[in-house]
């Protein structure tokens, strides 16, 4: 009768400790999944942030461009203001119809190179903005990046020592993570 109390009572545990393992290796399946979809969101993310570094080269190289044809604009103002000088010092000399009329021409095309040298100046000033706004969206893409990063190797440290607590701070990165991508995105 005895021994049939122990077999009875040693099932029992080997029953529990059968339970527990199952309940261990359906968490460390959830770990798993979990870390899988901290691995993809972190690479969408990376290409998130590719775009927008992308997006900051081309805003900020527009800008440069710009910039060159704002200069190029502004040598030209210079010119024609160095004639507009040379015909007015003329005049002064020997006043004439015809240096006048070069006075005026002169004036006349200074005024309109100077408005297209000062629009071209504001379009390099919009694409600096516009550069600074994507280089400010990398820097957040990068920072969820991170996050998912960290959130995947406490994951593994997780699974590995068996620690749900572990598990619950690397969901808590990876879901700040997510957020801040969120955020970023709308």
């Amino acid at each position: 009768m005895g021994e049939d109390l122990i077999e009875e009572h040693s099932k029992e545990l080997i029953e529990e400790a059968l339970k527990e393992e199952h309940k261990k290796e359906r968490w460390l399946l959830w770990v798993s999944l979990a870390t899988t979809f901290m691995a993809v969101m972190g690479g969408i993310i990376n290409m998130q942030s590719e775009v927008y570094v992308t997006k900051t080269i081309v805003a900020k190289n527009d800008a440069v461009l710009i910039q060159n044809k704002a200069t190029d604009m502004w040598n030209y103002y210079q010119a024609k203001d160095m004639r507009y000088h040379m015909y007015q010092i003329a005049s002064y000399i020997k006043p004439s119809d015809k240096f006048q009329k070069s006075i005026e021409k002169y004036k006349t095309q200074k005024s309109d190179i100077m408005k297209k040298a000062q629009k071209l100046e504001e379009e390099v000033k919009q694409k600096t903005i516009e550069s600074e706004h994507y280089y400010h969206k990398h820097h957040l893409f990068m920072l969820s990046e991170m996050l998912m990063q960290i959130g995947i190797a406490i994951a593994s440290v997780s699974a590995l020592t068996r620690k749900k607590l572990f598990f619950y701070i690397s969901l808590g990165s990876s879901i700040l993570g997510f957020i801040v991508f969120l955020y970023n995105i709308l």
